[in-house]
């Protein structure tokens, strides 16, 4: 379990994501190709800043173990390429 840490009330500022990839195969000459469906970590982050700033720790699911303390910004997040979200669910300004 992981968990981030804050002493304030983070009601609004806690947010929780799944890292996924999904690749489908094309059929050639009627033989069917393989698709595939992977889970690449699940992600906990608290958003501590109004600019965005947030602590997370993420389960990484291939290497099947926590990953923390991780930081960065809302608006662009790095881990993963996950990228930006939208910040006014957050209650973040934008970049």
């Amino acid at each position: 379990m992981a968990e981030v840490g804050s002493s304030q009330d983070a009601t609004d500022w806690l947010f929780q994501v799944k890292v996924a990839s999904c690749s489908v195969g094309i059929a050639v000459d009627g033989h069917r190709s393989a698709s595939a469906q992977r889970t690449h970590a699940y992600v906990i982050g608290i958003v501590h800043g109004t600019d965005g700033q947030c602590k997370l720790s993420a389960w990484a699911s291939g290497r099947k173990r926590v990953v923390r303390p991780l930081e960065g910004k809302a608006n662009d997040l790095k881990y993963l390429g996950i990228g930006a979200f939208y910040g006014p669910h957050l209650g973040i300004k934008p970049d």
